[in-house]
C-alpha cells in the first residue's frame, strides 16, 4: 500500500478501476475514512473531488490541489496544467511503501 503525507496527514492511495476515456484514478483515504477521488483523462486533464479543486482550482485556473499535486509529485500522474506556486511543495509527499504498487 502507498501511504502520502501530505501537510502531515497520511492518506491510503488506492487505485481504482477506470473507464477507457481515463488514463489513471485514485482514491486518497485519511484516518478518518473521509477520501477523495482524483482521475486523469486520456488528454492529459486531471480532477479532484475535494472543494479546493471543485470550488477554486476548476473554477479559477484549472490549478492541481494538494492531492493531485502529491500524485504528480510520486509519478502517478504526468501534467501540464498550471502547478501553482507553494513554498513547501517538495516535502508534502512522504511516500512509504508498504506493499508494491501494482497497475
Amino acid at each position: 500500500m502507498l501511504i502520502l503525507t501530505i501537510h502531515g496527514t497520511a492518506y491510503a492511495v488506492t487505485r481504482l478501476p477506470v473507464p477507457a476515456e481515463y488514463r489513471a484514478a485514485y482514491r486518497l483515504t485519511k484516518g478518518t475514512g473521509e477520501g477523495y477521488d482524483c482521475a486523469q483523462d486520456r488528454r492529459g486533464n486531471i480532477t479532484c473531488e475535494c472543494a479546493d479543486y471543485i470550488f477554486r482550482r476548476r473554477e479559477e485556473d484549472g490549478s492541481l490541489c494538494k492531492h493531485t499535486l502529491a500524485l504528480v509529485e510520486c509519478g502517478l500522474f504526468t501534467t501540464a496544467q498550471p502547478v501553482r506556486e507553494y513554498s513547501h511543495i517538495a516535502p508534502i509527499v512522504d511516500s512509504t511503501f508498504a506493499e508494491p504498487l501494482t497497475y
